[in-house]
């Protein structure tokens, strides 16, 4: 099932202020059947990086990798109840973690999903605000090996992450999930309301 396998690497910069050399997030989206093949690498430079195209299925590849190379920045949730609307009631503001300064801010009805992917890396981004309803930030179906280190998946609609038959070698290091599942806790709270 992995049609292009022998495809040879490509490496594609992601920034968020478009050049010769590098294009924002979305206009890869926008020719995604040319873009997202196997073993590509979308490096994605410091900065936000606003997606507001919708991400298509990533699927049946050998190797795939998402990968920031900002630096860490030491935040806590008061900083991003100011700056990305967090609910500060719902969490403690005393914890701290890091987070990188490549940033991935989704619209409303952007997800990651990835599926039946040999080998998925997801390293050094801050994923913030994506899924959709009830659909989760990042989904995993079918993923033979994982990597996801310094990955911080912050204020998505549904869970930051949910895997279905992730098997092999998998590892999710450094890692963290913060303020996920606002929409399941805003319907919650109109029951509750009503």
């Amino acid at each position: 099932w992995f049609g292009a396998s022998l495809a040879s690497a490509d490496i594609y910069y992601v920034c968020s202020n478009p050049n010769l050399t590098c294009y924002d997030f979305n206009t890869y989206l926008k020719s995604f059947s040319q873009y997202f093949q196997s073993n590509d690498t979308f490096v994605f430079l410091p900065g936000e990086h606003f997606i507001s195209y919708p991400i298509g299925n990533i699927n049946k590849l050998e190797k795939f990798a998402l990968v920031g190379v900002g630096d860490f920045v030491e935040y806590s949730i008061d900083h991003n109840v100011q700056q990305y609307g967090f609910d500060p009631y719902s969490m403690d503001s005393t914890i701290k973690y890091s987070a990188s300064s490549s940033i991935i801010i989704c619209n409303i009805s952007t997800y990651f999903s990835f599926k039946i992917i040999a080998s998925l890396t997801i390293a050094n981004l801050t994923i913030l605000n994506c899924g959709r309803q009830s659909l989760h930030a990042i989904q995993l179906f079918e993923i033979s090996s994982l990597i996801m280190d310094g990955v911080s998946v912050q204020n998505s609609t549904g869970y930051g992450i949910v895997g279905l038959n992730v098997i092999g070698n998998s590892q999710i290091t450094g890692s963290s999930f913060i303020g996920n599942n606002q929409y399941i806790k805003s319907m919650l709270q109109r029951k509750i309301i009503s």
